[in-house]
């Protein structure tokens, strides 16, 4: 399973890209469905499934392969929002459930922003090097004039 996880965030741009896009279409599915209900709720549930896979893979691919709040929290927030919201699709203007139903939906605005800035964070984060053999070759060394030390004195 490690493995098939590792695998499937290797594919880096593809993968988070087609995460995002699903995250943005299942917020504006969930603000402006006007008369698509059926698509709307499609829409967010291909969402909500699409993040909590992206959970799974990412905890599968971890060394502990557990949940961690600082890790996970903002996608398992945008889970639950998602499941409201595709509840909330088709919501009555007059019910009292609706009140629910729009602090809801001001709410997901925000988790969504901050789950695609981790996104973001991890398309933009380069992939660590191979462990380091000890070879004199692979090791960085400094170039003349940037260190803080002074050089030979000249006399």
């Amino acid at each position: 399973m490690q493995n098939f996880a590792k695998k499937v965030l290797d594919l880096g741009a593809p993968y988070l890209i087609g995460l995002t896009v699903s995250k943005v279409a299942a917020l504006l599915a969930g603000e402006v469905y006007i008369g698509m209900e059926s698509l709307a709720k499609f829409v967010i549930a291909l969402a909500l499934l699409l993040t909590s896979f992206d959970i799974v893979v990412r905890m599968a691919a971890s060394r502990k392969q557990r949940w961690n709040f600082a890790k996970h929290g903002t996608d398992t927030i945008l889970i639950v929002l998602f499941s409201i919201v595709f509840d909330c699709v088709s919501c009555e203007a007059d019910g009292s459930t609706c009140r629910y139903c729009r602090a809801t939906r001001l709410m997901l605005p925000f988790a969504v922003l901050v789950s695609l800035g981790g996104n973001m964070m991890r398309f933009k984060r380069k992939q660590k090097p191979p462990a380091e053999s000890g070879n004199a070759d692979e090791v960085e060394t400094a170039t003349v004039g940037t260190s803080g030390t002074a050089g030979p004195a000249v006399e």
